[in-house]
């Protein structure tokens, strides 16, 4: 979710180069010995090579899972202590910059706010004030039996460049965003990535700006009163770190573990990092190396998405990273805590053009990951990946969005709620408004409709957008969203606190009841939830006598009229009519209508007398035989029946039907 004006896009390079191949990660630089006994395990040499020893090093990341699980702490301490151990060596110039901490302090309450709030209506003020507010993260605590608040974090800038992140809270489902904290002192504060890290704890991950394109990684921790806050280093060192992404494996565990993963560029070496910490952020293993590649273009970025999977005990992380002649998506999974990781695989095609902006989320061992895949002309679409076995394959190729609208900065998030867990995802579309969809997790890749924001769309220009995942007060699983309004200075606002229901068709009535005269009859279709609905229409049965005059197809209401033929017949009939709507995932509705019985119509038959025949005995008789003309003088159709009353006589033809004024 990028949101920079051009001076920004220096971060994170890469070089494009076709022949240059995925290769297994380095997923640990320690040299783990399986020898007898688990003190032996525990020992942990310095450095190893690609793929030594994966048996050992899952071997330790079992053994921490079973004393975390139990409780042991501090045997789980030591463990991850031969895991992820502590640097080798102090980078010089650590020492120099760990003597500038960020000052954290206050920012005020809603009186901070002083410009007018000219949001669309529905739109809640977030961050607004003179300067640019962009680059939004944001999660939510659910206490037990209680209402969410959310937490949100942005960059605020002065003038032209970034300054401080700063971090609000509602308690209100969204619609107030009032206690504020404010990281600053200096240095530039970039891309915050905030989440919840445990219960009654939030934190940010950020990049702190130096001289020479140098930045590194930052983490604040801070209560849900947001009174004041604690920052830790993560990395400190002369390479250039950027994109953070944080995770953590709260509530799996009762003493949770706190993930950062970054983007690493030294030289012309690329890297993507993970850091681990068991004290909530007050401390950080050496890194962990998920993947290296060539980095020299610095126009190019290379954005981090994690997420954990607290059902599946997994990692996963997205990252755009060289392939073919520019950057593609990649992604990798770790279950041993982050300590070795599998893959990476590619999730999207090699191209000239650059994929890029991965978010990631996973459930129940479900993955979605979405991103930003440009076309051969100036737009983009949406780009979607999935996986159903936490990782370990990958349905690849499909789209979130692909239209002639031009579609950005995608987000993806997972909400429980009560029921079943369901994935969130949406986009900027033409940056005039953001899409909502969701898919049950058991499903992911079928997506429905959920919401389109905001409501005043001709009145804004996005810039980016973000899922906030947030119950509806029933406890169901559902979404809202975070979104810039770049006109001006770049304000946040959050669009709705309600659940975003499913979107639905009803058509009323279900039945018309018609005459047996022909003529037209209406039904009225009604969207019922949010977000918008494509339908069409059409007859399914009695198509011989009935026809849609109009409203084929429309979008979310409109009035279907359809045209009857006389009903010739003296019982009704019925046939039915079905709303299809576009999203595969919104039910199809079917009405009938049904047509009265036409009444009987007026037999005129001539000649009147009967049939009088003579001749000898045994005959011939004359005349041998007598036509009967029958005709309908009435205005309806009619059915007739001929029987006859002596064994002598037959007839032609015993019954049929006439229409009005016809004959036979």
């Amino acid at each position: 979710m990028e949101d920079r004006p051009p001076e920004r896009k220096r971060a994170l390079p890469v070089l494009a180069l076709a022949a240059f191949a995925l290769v297994q990660a380095v997923g640990h630089t320690q040299d783990v010995r399986d020898k007898s006994g688990p003190a032996a395990l525990r020992s942990a040499v310095d450095q190893r090579g690609p793929g030594q020893d994966d048996v050992g090093i899952r071997r330790l990341a079992a053994m921490l899972r079973h004393h975390r699980s139990a409780g042991d702490l501090e045997s789980a301490a030591r463990v991850f202590d031969d895991l992820f151990p502590p640097e080798a060596a102090v980078d010089p110039a650590a020492a120099l910059k760990a003597a500038s901490t960020v000052p954290v302090f206050p920012g005020g309450g809603a009186g901070e706010m002083v410009k007018p709030v000219i949001g669309p209506e529905g739109a809640h003020p977030v961050f607004i004030s003179p300067e640019n507010e962009r680059d939004p993260s944001a999660d939510i605590v659910v206490p037990d039996g209680g209402e969410w608040t959310a937490f949100s974090a942005a960059e605020q800038w002065s003038g032209a460049r970034p300054a401080a992140i700063r971090v609000r809270k509602s308690a209100d489902r969204g619609l107030t965003w009032v206690e504020t904290l404010v990281l600053g002192g200096g240095r530039p504060l970039t891309d915050p990535s905030l989440r919840r890290i445990a219960d009654g704890s939030i934190g940010v991950a950020y990049v702190k700006g130096w001289e020479d394109a140098d930045g590194d990684i930052a983490f604040a921790r801070f209560d849900g009163a947001l009174a004041s806050a604690d920052e830790f280093p993560v990395v400190l060192s002369r390479a250039d770190q950027r994109s953070p992404s944080l995770a953590t494996d709260h509530p799996a565990y009762a003493a949770p573990y706190v993930y950062i993963a970054y983007a690493e560029h030294d030289g012309g070496v690329g890297s993507i990092k993970l850091r681990v910490s068991r004290d909530l952020g007050a401390s950080w293993s050496r890194d962990v190396t998920i993947d290296s590649f060539p980095w020299v273009d610095s126009e190019k970025e290379i954005g981090t998405a994690l997420a954990l999977d607290p059902g599946a005990s997994a990692l996963h992380i997205a990252y755009a990273r060289p392939q073919g002649a520019s950057t593609g998506i990649a992604a990798a999974t770790s279950s041993s805590f982050g300590a070795i990781w599998s893959g990476p695989l590619f999730l999207s095609r090699p191209d000239d053009r650059p994929d890029r902006s991965p978010a990631i989320s996973a459930a129940n061992g479900r993955v979605v990951v979405v991103f930003e895949s440009p076309t051969a002309g100036a737009g983009s679409d949406i780009g979607c990946a999935h996986s159903s076995d936490s990782g370990r394959t990958w349905t690849v190729e499909g789209r979130l969005a692909a239209s002639a609208a031009s579609e950005t900065s995608p987000d993806v998030r997972a909400s429980g709620g009560n029921g079943a867990a369901r994935f969130f995802a949406g986009y900027v579309e033409d940056g005039v408004r953001v899409r909502l969809l969701s898919c049950e997790a058991s499903a992911p890749g079928a997506w429905t409709s959920e919401a389109v924001v905001p409501e005043a769309p001709e009145e804004i220009r996005l810039g980016s957008a973000i899922i906030v995942p947030a119950p509806g007060r029933d406890g169901a699983a559902g979404a809202g969203v975070l979104w810039g309004d770049a006109r001006s200075d770049g304000d946040i606002y959050f669009s709705s606190a309600a659940t975003l229901s499913l979107a639905e068709l009803a058509v009323i009535p279900a039945n018309q009841d018609v005459p047996y005269t022909e003529g037209t009859t209406s039904f009225s279709v009604v969207k019922t939830g949010e977000g918008q609905v494509d339908w069409t229409a059409a007859v399914i049965s009695g198509g011989s006598w009935l026809d849609i005059r109009s409203g084929a197809s429309g979008t979310n209401a409109g009035t279907i009229v359809v045209a009857y033929e006389a009903n010739p017949y003296q019982s009704s009939r019925s046939g039915s009519v079905r709303v299809t709507p576009s999203d595969s995932g919104i039910p199809n509705v079917t009405v009938t209508v049904t047509q009265e019985e036409a009444p009987p119509g007026t037999l005129s038959v001539t000649p009147e007398e009967g049939l009088v025949s003579s001749g000898p005995e045994g005959g011939p008789f004359e005349p041998s035989s007598l036509p009967y003309t029958l005709q309908n003088v009435g205005t309806t159709w009619l059915e007739w029946r001929a029987s006859k009353t002596q064994d002598w006589t037959d007839l032609s033809s015993t019954s049929g039907y006439l229409a009005p004024g016809a004959s036979r």
